[in-house]
């Protein structure tokens, strides 16, 4: 009897392994709106073997107490680009994201043209954006 309760453990313990292997897989994207307004994108895109016109990327970047800056091209050559200064409200926040970004993140950012300053940072990290 223990053999038997000790295999059923082993098995069910097994599935979470078996599963995770068929678990939710989302492919890399990145894309940018018209005129450049926002972009949105995971940080998984580089993996995406779909052939596109350009080469996809994103991004986020800046230096402790300046300028942060985020930006990114899409699969038909739109290139997004704005930057928050240290002097606004949403600064904070998108410094806690941008330090969070990695792979299984997504990223969505806004601007209001024909400014380049970010208005709205977004993230998520989700497992089915691992590969």
């Amino acid at each position: 009897m223990k053999q038997v309760m000790l295999a059923i453990a082993i098995a069910c313990a097994m599935l979470p392994v078996s599963a995770s292997a068929q678990g939710d897989y989302v492919p890399g994207y990145v894309y940018v709106g018209p005129d450049s307004e926002y972009m949105y994108g995971t940080f998984n895109n580089r993996f995406n073997t779909a052939p596109t016109a350009t080469r996809t990327y994103i991004g986020a970047g800046g230096y402790a107490g300046g300028l942060l800056y985020f930006y990114g091209e899409d699969a038909d050559g739109h290139y997004f680009y704005c930057y928050i200064p240290p002097t606004s409200p949403i600064y904070q926040a998108a410094v806690e994201i941008k330090n969070t970004l990695g792979d299984g993140s997504l990223l969505s950012v806004e601007r209001t043209p024909p400014s380049s300053e970010c208005t709205s940072v977004y993230s998520a990290k989700a497992s089915h954006y691992l590969n």
